[in-house]
């Protein structure tokens, strides 16, 4: 006859799958839960918990799932392990499945058997959101103006390939499982071909058991510029068709600071704002001229001038 190992949560054999000669020695996990940081309650009501997963990296011992159904705590006895070190991975789960709490544990099994404490943590969750080429406390550029499409994120010893920059119409990562403490974080960031845009090191980064939050502005890498082309409409006219013969403009570089005096172009005339510093520019104002006098004003338009690109804005502006 072959004995197969039995799982026991409160005196309940649950049937675990096992080949070969099988040692007498039982193998006893206590979970606890951190329900805040520092405190740990061992009642599943109390933690939200009506599941326990338990994941086994000996393929004799498998995975186990344990209804955790009382505030009592939970006790699970594994019968009839050989000695030695297995690694545990250990699953608090709400009633969809979700993971509330988890651990991974190396158990030091004895030939009398153990009596161990798996103490589960919150998971830790890292939100990060960006912005691109940002100047003091002005907004910089979402990605899609910056033109990014995915990043790497080191967290510490950890790193994060290929994640998109933009998900659910938000500008956000959301980095599952990191590790705790003070660390550093490296973004790079990439457009769609691969080409490396934008890149950041952030020092001495506290990540706390649970959800973190941060918003990250990116720097363009060192050599890259910008080149704005500026063209007009008027009431979402041309300029023949308005009648405007001429234009003033002014622009503004992200430091809110204009890069020169109101300059004075033919309406037809493309203007192109190369070598730029990537960022958000404004322009300030711009006024078409029919017949000599101001007839149409546009003011106070964001310009997203992004790393490595030449970027062309059409402003429309409207009648007086």
């Amino acid at each position: 006859m072959v004995r197969r190992p039995a799982l026991a949560l409160l005196g309940i054999p649950i049937a675990l799958a096992a080949c070969g000669p099988l040692p007498d020695a039982d193998l006893s996990l206590d979970v606890r839960f951190e329900v805040a940081p520092n405190t740990f309650v061992d009642g599943c009501f109390q933690a939200g918990v009506s599941t326990v997963e338990l994941s086994f990296a000996s393929n004799r011992l498998g995975d186990v799932r344990v209804p955790c159904d009382s505030d009592a705590g939970v006790t699970v006895v594994v019968r009839d392990v050989a000695p030695g070190t297995y690694r545990v991975v250990a699953r608090g789960l709400d009633r969809s499945d979700n993971v509330l709490y988890s651990g991974t544990f190396d158990v030091d099994q004895t030939s009398a058997g153990s009596h161990v404490r798996l103490d589960l943590e919150q998971p830790t969750e890292l939100v990060t959101r960006f912005t691109f080429a940002g100047h003091g406390n002005a907004d910089g550029m979402t990605c899609a103006e910056a033109g990014v499409a995915t990043l790497n994120i080191v967290v510490g010893t950890q790193t994060y390939s290929n994640v998109a920059c933009s998900s659910g119409g938000q500008d956000a990562a959301s980095l599952t499982d990191v590790q705790t403490g003070a660390t550093n974080l490296v973004v790079q960031a990439f457009d769609p071909g691969g080409t490396k845009l934008y890149e950041s090191r952030f020092n001495n980064v506290l990540i706390q058991p649970g959800s973190n939050e941060f918003t990250l502005n990116l720097l363009p890498v060192a050599g890259l510029t910008s080149t704005l082309q500026l063209s007009w409409t008027f009431d979402h006219q041309t300029c023949a068709q308005a009648g405007v013969s001429t234009v003033i403009y002014q622009v503004a570089g992200p430091d809110g600071v204009a890069l020169s005096a109101p300059e004075t172009k033919a309406c037809s005339e493309v203007v192109n704002l190369a070598g730029l510093a990537p960022g958000v520019y404004t322009l300030v104002n711009l006024k078409g001229y029919v017949g000599g006098f101001e007839t149409y004003r546009a003011s106070n338009v964001r310009l997203p001038a992004p790393a490595g690109r030449s970027q062309g804005w059409q402003i429309d502006a409207p009648h007086l």
